[in-house]
């Protein structure tokens, strides 16, 4: 009976603390009845095998993005649920505020026992409320930019986390512990603060320091940012069941709902003003992850279109190698035997960077098993059809622009000072003219003598006339 009342009387005092964890959802602070205990208690079985991790995570994903206006201020408290393990237990009171000790015939908690761990958590605390995650990262990490953010955000409403107590037990690897720290927030411009329950997986170091492993923090069991260890979750998952634990759990859920409903203006606050603040921090996240998201799917676009592009040259490349291991090197004379184009490859697509008039002389360098031969004329060398050329010189074609020959114009045309649209002007030949050819080049320009004036004129427009 004495024991009874001792309890009695700690859940009676009045309360002033909750942590960042606690503030959630009124409807899930709430006792938890045996049948939505043990339906939790089902979920969590499912989640301690590996098979079962990925389908609790995907549950998980998907509850943050259903009820992402109201999660944010999430606690051990929220996400366990009271377990019916029978255990033979004792209880011994703990410090003032803190919640009793439940001593378990398995292992028992170590309250306050661990000097390190106790100075590592106030460390940790005391960033947390600055909102200094920098110095934070001294005693917990990893911490993604997404959590930065939140911390940011939820300490703007903090002072100062008070009355921390931590409850400790071994994990299953040496230097490993799982902490359960009883803490209490005491919130800006508010009169009472509330209790609430962190929980903590402490590791230890190469040098011996413990610190905080945040891959398995209840900010990463809302938001799974983290991948976490099948076998610590199920670890972790084995401590939370045990009868001590969920003992801390009740009792700390009770001074909670005592607190909140003692002040009206903290019920406010964690109610409706910090659900409202992550709320909007939630949805300005979502909105930087969908722009972060289409940058980089640019991003990949761009960079498949380039790798498409290289590919494209490559192959085009390596056609082009191809094509110059098929041809036969020789070094002859050949002679156009009508009007053609020289191109800058062996295609009828490739541009043109010449062209030879009916006769004009050229020397092939290399035939191709393609049709084409590789052909140099002055400073241009390129590629024509093999049908079109021929090593005996063709007759001369009457009509065709050769030395010496006059031509009555019969359009007006432009003499240039050289061969190129560019040039400066000779001067205008107007039809009816006559021009006297002086020489046909192979660049599509005709020299001509124009009433004693020497100019270019197009080889096409003349061969109309």
């Amino acid at each position: 009976m004495s024991d009874k009342k001792e309890e009695k009387k700690i859940l009676d005092e009045d309360l002033v603390f909750v942590d960042e964890e606690s503030v959630k959802d009124k409807s899930k602070m709430a006792d938890v009845s045996a049948a939505e205990d043990k339906n939790v208690k089902w979920k969590k079985t499912r989640r301690r095998t590996s098979d079962s991790m990925e389908i609790q995570r995907d549950k998980s994903i998907d509850f943050c993005r259903k009820y992402i206006h109201i999660i944010g201020i999430a606690v051990l408290v929220v996400v366990v649920a009271i377990a019916a393990i029978v255990v033979a237990v004792k209880k011994h009171s703990g410090p003032k505020g803190a919640p009793a000790v439940t001593e378990s015939s398995e292992q028992s908690y170590e309250l306050n026992e661990h000097k390190d761990i106790n100075e590592l958590i106030e460390n940790y605390f005391t960033a947390y409320a600055a909102g200094d995650t920098d110095e934070l990262m001294n005693y917990a990490y990893p911490v993604t930019d997404k959590e930065k953010s939140y911390i940011k955000l939820y300490s703007e409403y903090v002072d100062k986390f008070e009355n921390i107590n931590c409850y400790t037990k071994s994990g299953d690897d040496a230097g490993t512990y799982i902490v359960s720290v009883y803490t209490a927030v005491k919130f800006k411009d508010i009169k009472t603060a509330a209790p609430g329950l962190y929980f903590f997986y402490v590791k230890t170091d190469d040098s011996g320091k413990v610190y905080i492993d945040n891959v398995y923090s209840a900010y990463n069991l809302n938001y799974q940012e983290l991948e976490q260890d099948s076998e610590t979750s199920a670890m972790i998952g084995r401590y939370e069941e045990t009868k001590d634990t969920q003992d801390l759990i009740s009792q700390t859920q009770a001074q909670y709902d005592k607190a909140v409903e003692k002040d009206a203006d903290l019920k406010k606050l964690v109610e409706e003003t910090i659900p409202a603040a992550v709320s909007n921090w939630a949805q300005e996240l979502e909105k930087d992850d969908t722009e972060a998201q289409q940058e980089e799917q640019k991003k990949q676009e761009e960079e498949q279109k380039k790798q498409e592009e290289e590919k494209q040259k490559q192959e085009e490349e390596q056609k082009k190698q191809e094509a110059a291991k098929k041809e036969k090197a020789v070094n002859e004379k050949v002679y156009a035997t009508d009007n053609i184009n020289i191109r800058k490859s062996a295609s009828t697509k490739a541009d043109t960077v010449g062209s030879a008039l009916y006769g004009a002389e050229m020397t092939r360098v290399a035939v191709l098993d393609s049709g084409w031969s590789k052909v140099k004329t002055g400073n241009i060398t390129g590629y024509v059809k093999s049908e079109f050329i021929s090593t005996k010189k063709p007759a001369a074609k009457t009509g065709s622009l050769t030395p010496g020959k006059k031509i009555y114009l019969q359009d007006t045309v432009n003499v240039r000072s050289a061969m190129s649209e560019g040039s400066d002007r000779v001067g205008v030949a107007y039809s009816g003219e006559t021009v006297t050819v002086v020489e046909s080049y192979a660049q599509g320009w005709t020299k001509v003598n124009w009433n004693g004036k020497v100019g270019y004129i197009k080889t096409d427009v003349l061969a109309g006339m």
